[in-house]
């Protein structure tokens, strides 16, 4: 009876047991957008030149940053190499401006996001 338990165990939930051995591989992009408050722009739709000083508040409080591409429209939630933290160090300031950001990208249950290596002002 027991090893019945183990094995029906197994089959329905082999992610509680490998979730920790398997890792995700993400894909090598480059893209060009807006860093944008994500809470402001999908909450109350804010973003933009007069949403800035309010985009760059709540980024210093911890408010989670993503990058819009611009040629798509995709959000992509952005994520630093260390500590798993919400921004890569320096991406806070340039809340509201057009950027490239080099990175790898995981999409997931209808979410993107970008694990951010570099990002510089868009040219």
């Amino acid at each position: 009876m027991k090893r019945f338990i183990v094995v029906v165990a197994l089959a329905a939930f082999p992610g509680l047991f490998l979730s920790h051995s398997v890792h995700a591989q993400g894909k090598k992009v480059t893209i060009t957008g807006t860093v944008e408050d994500t809470y402001c722009l999908l909450t109350m739709n804010m973003s933009g030149s007069a949403h800035k000083q309010c985009a760059a508040n709540c980024a210093k409080n911890g408010s989670p940053l993503s990058i819009k591409e611009a040629k798509t429209g995709t959000l992509y939630l952005a994520a630093g190499q260390k500590n798993m933290l919400y921004a890569s160090p320096g991406l806070e300031k340039y809340v509201e401006e057009r950027v490239t950001v080099s990175g790898k990208v995981y999409r997931k249950n209808g979410v993107t996001m970008i694990l951010v290596e570099s990002v510089s002002p868009a040219k």
